[in-house]
């Protein structure tokens, strides 16, 4: 891995212990060791939410560590109660999607409502260009509605409409938000996903006499999906190395 040097490394390097947790967790689950595999994603989900925590100054460098603990959607509940997404009720949308959640009384249901949401999440757009609508007009709505600090002078753009150049560049901007917002939703889902529904196997059950292998069958429902869950965390992290590595976050965030 290339060390980027123009940027923090104290918390990009989250972001790497993320990647190599994933790909450990993908060559045990090619093995059928699915305990292992299972915790390893657990821990690349941490990782990736911590990289995010840091990132959007939620929790300071000194404690990346010990203050989100096991309990990565903390990351996700301060981030939508900031004043960035009042104007969007964010706090309202948060809490919405955790009763929802909570509803369900199994881990089948709980598990199937987050492949969902998740799902939908991979279709959203942020910035959605309406009938007559500007790539400009798009980009200014974006920002008046979320409030998020965006492209400078943002305002000033409107003089320019109908320049095929700034046309380009507002849409290719559009895409990068786009991706931003589906990244971060579903970052948010599996820090449901593993907070609560996918176990601990560390250690093998002493009262049960159950070892961490049997936790985790063929036919269990995490088992089943992780190599899906996989490909959504690897889809991730693609996108946050590349703004990382772009310093795009802070156009948007």
């Amino acid at each position: 891995m290339v060390r980027l040097k123009e940027i923090d490394y104290s918390f990009f390097c989250f972001l790497q212990e993320a990647l190599i947790d994933l790909d450990a967790a993908e060559a045990l689950n090619d093995k059928e060791i699915f305990s292992k595999s299972a915790m390893l994603f657990k821990q690349s989900i941490e990782m990736s939410c911590k990289y995010l925590g840091l990132l959007w100054k939620i929790i300071p460098h000194s404690d990346g560590k010990k203050n989100i603990g096991y309990i990565p959607n903390k990351i996700f509940k301060d981030f939508f109660s900031s004043d960035v997404l009042k104007q969007i009720k964010g706090s309202f949308l948060f809490k919405q999607f955790e009763n929802e959640l909570n509803s369900f009384s199994s881990l089948d249901e709980k598990i199937n409502y987050l492949i969902t949401e998740i799902k939908t999440a991979q279709q959203l757009e942020v910035v959605i260009r309406k009938d007559n609508q500007t790539a400009v007009d798009a980009m200014i709505a974006f920002y008046k509605t979320t409030g998020f600090i965006g492209m400078s002078n943002i305002e000033s753009l409107e003089k320019s409409k109908g320049d095929i150049k700034v046309e380009k560049e507002l849409e290719e901007h559009r895409r990068t938000v786009n991706n931003i917002g589906t990244c971060v939703l579903c970052q948010m889902f599996m820090s449901f996903l593993i907070w609560g529904n996918i176990e601990d196997t560390r250690y093998p059950d002493c009262i049960a006499a159950k070892t961490t292998m049997e936790s985790y069958g063929k036919d269990s429902i995490i088992t089943k999906n992780l190599k899906w869950f996989f490909e959504i965390q690897r889809k991730c992290l693609n996108i946050m190395f590349e703004l990382h590595k772009n310093q795009s976050w802070l156009k948007s965030i």
